[in-house]
């Protein structure tokens, strides 16, 4: 992996503007940062240096082909934007879970929430990288192995409460998007947000073309597109 990987910590949080002190932030949190954007900010800074260091150690030739430091910014700018609002404080559903940098940041954004990811691929060694959170933080992230065209059923049974934030972030084509938040749709709270992940992004015209063909009406950030139902 290219050196400029190590050193994506320290981009992350230069540009977020909090002091980075990677050896400690991402084994204890005993950096004392000003609020909670920029807690989160370094602690997915030091996870992405660690896990970029583990990556060359077990050598993880998925993770050092993966834009990690687009994946990293992308997961800080949900965090910043949707983590915040008071939407799914309590839990958050995701679809795409990939090597769980926003699952990650989403728990790592409230001390409470609990994150379920869904994604029928289990990336290689994203455990090893996961096992770097704290236990607490650990413990919060449940990943589902299933598709998210399934919808709520992939996750058994059990009645579920109606979900508050739903961020889809997996098949990227028009048509696995769709079906994705149809598939979902039912289960989804009055005023629920629902955020779709690279909207915009000219590598992946899909999603783009998936909220035009849903007709959902949102407010573009970055790559983000969020809507309130």
């Amino acid at each position: 992996m290219q050196a400029s990987a190590l050193l994506l910590g320290a981009a992350l949080s230069k540009e977020y503007g909090v002091a980075f002190a990677a050896a400690t932030a991402a084994v204890g949190f005993v950096t004392r940062p000003h609020d909670r954007a920029d807690r989160v900010a370094v602690a997915l800074a030091a996870l992405t240096v660690y896990a970029a260091m583990r990556a060359l150690l077990v050598g993880d030739a998925a993770l050092a082909a993966t834009d990690v430091g687009g994946s990293s910014r992308g997961a800080l700018e949900i965090c910043e934007y949707i983590g915040f609002l008071g939407h799914g404080e309590n839990v958050c559903y995701g679809i795409g879970t990939g090597f769980a940098w926003t699952s990650a940041a989403l728990a790592l954004a409230h001390p409470e929430r609990l994150v379920i990811s869904i994604d029928p691929l289990v990336r290689p060694h994203r455990e090893r990288y996961l096992s770097l959170l704290d236990a607490a933080t650990r413990g919060r992230l449940e990943l589902v192995e299933a598709r998210g065209q399934d919808g709520p059923s992939a996750l058994g049974p059990a009645e579920m409460p109606p979900v508050e934030l739903l961020y889809i972030d997996g098949g990227h084509a028009c048509e696995a998007t769709v079906a994705s938040f149809e598939a979902w749709r039912p289960a989804l709270a009055a005023r629920a947000v629902v955020a779709f992940h690279d909207y915009g992004d000219g590598q992946w015209p899909g999603v783009s073309e998936a909220v035009a063909q849903l007709g959902l009406e949102g407010e573009v950030e970055g790559t983000l597109f969020v809507s309130t139902l």
